[in-house]
């Protein structure tokens, strides 16, 4: 609840809560993480957020659950349309990270490395729900061009 009023309040992060919160996540107090890993859950994924899910990553140690709500945080995504949205939104959200790799912190990279691998998994998932459904549709309804002649 709060992340979203912080988003409505601040809709592009801006310099002085990003760095605010980057010394929050500095203490690596667990419960001081939790709450901005709230706050960033609530801007829908967006690329001025990989500053800071970086400066978690590099802070959390590879096996704790908060890089759960990390990976939340990154695939946090609004409103998809058309028969393969989420597929293509899923995809966009791996190439946003591709830089990850070439970080110079090892939980960084190791993070993205996990990531990544996840998200591939999510995309097959998603991509054989999408074409079953699609299926499923046609036959259902037939094929729409079989009607224009």
């Amino acid at each position: 609840m709060g992340g979203r009023l912080v988003a409505q309040l601040y809709p592009d992060l801006g310099v002085l809560l990003e760095a605010e919160l980057r010394s929050i996540v500095a203490t690596a107090d667990p419960k001081r993480i939790d709450f901005v890993l709230a706050i960033l859950k609530a801007y829908d994924g967006q690329p001025f957020i990989h500053g800071l899910c970086k400066e978690i990553a590099a802070t959390l140690p590879p096996d704790d659950e908060r890089l759960d709500s990390l990976d939340d945080a990154l695939e946090s995504m609004g409103v998809t349309s058309g028969e393969f949205g989420r597929v293509e939104a899923l995809k966009e959200r791996r190439d946003t990270i591709a830089d990850w790799h070439d970080d110079d912190r090892e939980p960084v990279r190791l993070y993205a490395e996990r990531f990544v691998r996840d998200l591939n998994r999510a995309i097959a998932a998603e991509q054989r729900r999408s074409e079953e459904s699609y299926a499923l549709r046609r036959l259902e309804y037939g094929d729409e061009s079989e009607g224009e002649s």
